[in-house]
């Protein structure tokens, strides 16, 4: 929920969102399928970019969490979908 809040988009949106989505060097989030099917850039405040790298670190080491991956990951159960929050 954070990255909903922190950048100002739609639970649809976080849920398409992948990991290539965020640009940290020009601090934008990549939104792909917006409101009206529409290409559009959210700005990436700092501190959600800082909460986004220990997302990206732990998701790592558990293995969920891959280059060309999703954001957000599920095994299956909709009791385990996890977001960063």
């Amino acid at each position: 929920m954070s990255v909903a809040y922190g950048a100002g988009l739609r639970a649809a949106e976080v849920a398409a969102l992948k990991v290539r989505d965020i640009d940290s060097e020009r601090m934008l989030l990549r939104v792909e399928r917006g409101k009206g099917g529409r290409y559009r850039n959210a700005m990436l405040p700092v501190g959600l970019l800082a909460l986004l790298r220990e997302w990206w670190r732990v998701g790592r080491r558990e293995g969920v969490l891959h280059v060309d991956g999703w954001l957000s990951y599920w095994d299956g159960n909709a009791a385990h979908f996890s977001w960063a929050d």
